[in-house]
């Protein structure tokens, strides 16, 4: 038989007590840890561009993009090199980079959402996986495997938020995304209405 020992007045044991202190602290480390890699990762691999929308996207075309922020060398890298690339923003905001993105993507184009990769099929050029980030285990090893065997071909991934924080918590696989060797593209919405 077991004897706990309680204080007066608290709850739990004096042991519960010491544990829920020490991983307290180990949490807190381990945030700042993460943290500081993501501050790290950030400095050394600055987007190929932060593209600033305006809030009222009805009058933004895929032409209009230099005017907010990709640069016109940038858009020739884009446009000449096809690197893959990670599209960081507002799903609404997705819809005019994407469409300049696909003018001159490798042919054919194929569009899904991460809940099913049509990796099966022979002809693909371009694939574009929206919500990379929702992006299962397995679907994350399917998509190295698919990206060992055709290393010629472009990958352009859409999300909300960066993928590295998810990296650090291992749930984006470590092997796909330095496979991935992705371009960052920053899309937010400006704080004011562009003219």
């Amino acid at each position: 038989m077991s004897h706990v020992l309680r204080l007066p007045g608290k709850r739990g044991t004096m042991g519960e007590r010491s544990f829920v202190e020490r991983r307290r602290t180990w949490k807190a480390s381990l945030r700042d840890r993460f943290s500081e890699l993501e501050k790290r990762w950030n400095q050394a691999n600055v987007p190929l561009a932060v593209i600033h929308l305006p809030i009222s996207m009805a009058s933004v075309g895929p032409d209009d993009l230099c005017r907010f922020g990709l640069s016109s060398e940038n858009l020739r890298t884009l446009q000449t090199n096809r690197p893959n690339l990670l599209l960081v923003g507002p799903t609404s905001h997705l819809a005019p980079v994407l469409e300049l993105l696909e003018r001159s993507a490798i042919r054919p184009i194929v569009v899904c959402g991460a809940q099913r990769l049509p990796l099966a099929e022979r002809a693909i050029g371009t694939l574009v996986i929206h919500d990379a980030h929702r992006l299962s285990q397995p679907q994350q090893h399917q998509l190295h495997s698919w990206l060992t065997q055709h290393p010629l071909k472009q990958v352009i991934l859409t999300a909300p938020e960066p993928l590295f924080p998810l990296f650090l918590r291992n749930a984006f696989d470590d092997a796909l995304f330095f496979r991935l060797n992705m371009k960052l593209v920053v899309i937010e919405e400006a704080s004011f209405e562009a003219v």
